[in-house]
């Protein structure tokens, strides 16, 4: 879920019901063994059988493909904080929650967006050294 989530971040779900989920929103569920944190980027209505709420369709941010459809027993709930070193973030927010909207909407453009940043990406952690490295590597101070 990079760029949203970052490693070592601190990430509070409250439980709540499948039907309060909403497109953009990013929930835990359980997939086989694993738990895992996406964006629903779709709601698919169930019609056989009522009540049951809606399958969510989930994807990560930086993910390409779509995961299977999320069921509700499979739903445990839905992030609402972030807590990143001396910083906390307010998923639920209106700014956040337009922001998390907007990604949502435009993840199926990823693959488009996607591959040319991880080949850039590949590029530069081929070729490119920063300064620092280069100088601590060489044995002598960098000059910055």
């Amino acid at each position: 879920m990079f760029p949203w989530f970052r490693a070592g971040d601190l990430v509070f779900i409250r439980h709540c019901n499948v039907e309060s989920v909403s497109v953009g929103d990013v929930i835990l569920f359980e997939q086989g063994s694993e738990l895992l944190i996406h964006r629903v980027i779709r709601l698919i209505p169930v019609v056989a059988a009522p009540g049951s709420g809606s399958l969510l369709v989930t994807k990560g941010d930086a993910a390409i493909v779509e995961d299977s459809p999320v069921a509700a027993k499979q739903f445990l709930g839905r992030a609402i904080r972030i807590h990143r070193r001396k910083r906390h973030i307010d998923l639920e927010s209106l700014e956040r929650r337009m922001i998390a909207r907007i990604i949502a909407h435009l993840s199926e453009f990823a693959p488009i967006a996607i591959w040319p940043l991880r080949v850039l990406k590949m590029l530069f952690a081929w070729g490119v050294k920063s300064p620092k490295r280069t100088a601590q590597e060489a044995g002598r101070k960098p000059n910055f």
